[in-house]
């Protein structure tokens, strides 16, 4: 089975992203940290040997996107869409043309490893339409499919405690296969950052 992972990244821009995490770190030490989570990101996924295209917002044309592009030897793509569930199915859209199956993460979960990833592929190769990687905060840290579902991403209340709920409902709906991985948390709010000290 063709696979292809999509790391879903912001450019690592002081005051433009954790931007929850700046009363905690400041705009510049949340910015470090985007670009310590998105080296450890592509560690995991070039270190898995799985195909891997990072897709950048806003464009990859912020130097911090060329250094990872190098230095890793990934594949790289411009994020479109309005929104993050547009951005997402586009995402798939694409890379479907072209795989089997693709997993889309982002680069804020620290507990992600290579197992989560590898078993994912496995829910799809046995089956199922969908695979979920609950967070504890009611979002999602991971999402894989074998085809292009753009109603899964519409009308998601992004950035809320129901994404995943949401999601649920939308897959029932649809009457789709999907099974789940263990849940993790991610590191979004100065709360999570008591979680994981090495990365302070």
């Amino acid at each position: 089975m063709r696979q292809k992972i999509l790391v879903f990244a912001k450019a690592p821009v002081a005051g433009q992203v954790k931007t929850r995490l700046i009363l905690a770190l400041g705009a510049e030490g949340a910015a470090a940290l985007q670009r310590r989570l998105l080296h450890r990101t592509l560690q995991l996924t070039t270190s898995s040997r799985l195909s891997t295209e990072l897709w950048c917002s806003p464009t990859k044309n912020h130097p911090a996107f060329n250094e990872f592009h190098q230095h890793y030897n990934v594949e790289w793509e411009n994020q479109h869409g309005s929104n993050l569930g547009e951005r997402m199915s586009h995402a798939f859209s694409k890379t479907l043309c072209s795989v089997d199956a693709a997993i889309l993460i982002g680069n804020d979960c620290p507990e992600l490893r290579k197992n989560h990833l590898q078993s994912a592929f496995e829910k799809l190769d046995q089956g199922n339409d969908v695979v979920l990687g609950p967070a504890r905060d009611g979002g999602y840290v991971l999402i894989g499919l074998k085809q292009s579902l753009p109603g899964l991403f519409k009308n998601i209340p992004w950035g809320s405690a129901q994404v995943l709920s949401a999601t649920r409902e939308k897959i029932r709906e649809s009457k789709l296969n999907w099974s789940e991985l263990p849940t993790t948390h991610d590191l979004d709010r100065p709360s999570d950052l008591e979680l994981f000290p090495e990365l302070l």
